[in-house]
């Protein structure tokens, strides 16, 4: 499998602590930039977007194609995306996740199949 590059996105918001999500984000990803943008909600409820690039997406998508599986990456013109249940990240689990509170994994440029 080889992929070009990778964006990975989550939105920590106020009722969630953002000192767990962080390192659960950097456990996943490694030791590479992280941009936090701070946005406030309809309600003035703060809302932090967690943003990483990743110039080398491979051992990612090997890791979500061992824990998770390929059937939780669906394609898309430019390659593959994934949702990760943002809770059990913070438990130390890679599952797919649904809805709105998850982390959102694209992989650009998928060659020779996911997994």
């Amino acid at each position: 499998m080889e992929c070009r590059h990778g964006e990975v996105e989550a939105n920590v918001h106020a009722t969630e602590d953002l000192d767990r999500v962080v390192p659960a984000l950097r456990s996943l990803l490694g030791e590479g930039p992280l941009l936090l943008e701070v946005y406030f909600g309809h309600h003035g409820n703060r809302i932090v977007r967690v943003y990483a690039y990743l110039r080398d997406c491979a051992p990612l998508l090997r890791r979500i194609c061992e824990e998770v599986g390929a059937q939780a990456l669906r394609g898309h013109p430019d390659g593959m995306y994934v949702r990760l249940d943002k809770q059990a990240l913070v438990l130390g689990r890679l599952e797919p996740g649904v809805g709105d509170d998850v982390v959102r994994i694209r992989f650009r440029a998928v060659k020779g199949g996911p997994c």
